[in-house]
């Protein structure tokens, strides 16, 4: 095999590679805007709780769910290498905030993956309850 169809036969390789992950990135992309999407609604939901004890709360509880949407909408507008260089930068100029960001990202994103569960190997009157306060602060009270 000559030299030149050697390179051609690789750049195909790493061109096949390159599309397939470029792929894969943008299948996690959506999967996770798909991901803050199902805690914002989440939080939209304890905000509607929250308004007959405390308005206020809710007001900022709903803000927040608000922000959440918006992150998930430039999530799935932003290519892939830009936000890895602005997560990058973040972490450098502020890594008290990203770890707890991700600390918080992390927390959320198990809760959503116990609420699946829950959900999908449930009988009825098991997992959902119906009251979201009182699911939340059961979740994070030693369990």
């Amino acid at each position: 095999m000559s030299t030149n169809n050697t390179n051609t036969s690789a750049s195909r390789v790493i061109r096949g590679i390159k599309d397939s992950v470029s792929g894969q990135v943008e299948d996690q992309k959506h999967r996770a805007a798909e991901g803050i999407v199902g805690m914002a609604d989440t939080v939209r939901r304890l905000s509607d709780e929250l308004r007959e004890h405390n308005a206020s709360l809710a007001n900022f509880v709903g803000s927040a769910g608000s922000r959440l949407d918006g992150l998930a909408d430039k999530l799935r507008d932003t290519d892939p290498a830009v936000l890895a260089q602005g997560v990058a930068r973040f972490a450098r100029q502020r890594p008290v905030l990203f770890v707890g960001a991700a600390f918080v990202a992390g927390l959320g994103v198990s809760q959503l993956l116990r609420t699946a569960a829950l959900g999908e190997g449930s009988s009825p009157g098991q997992g959902q309850t119906g009251d979201g306060l009182r699911d939340l602060s059961e979740s994070s009270v030693g369990a």
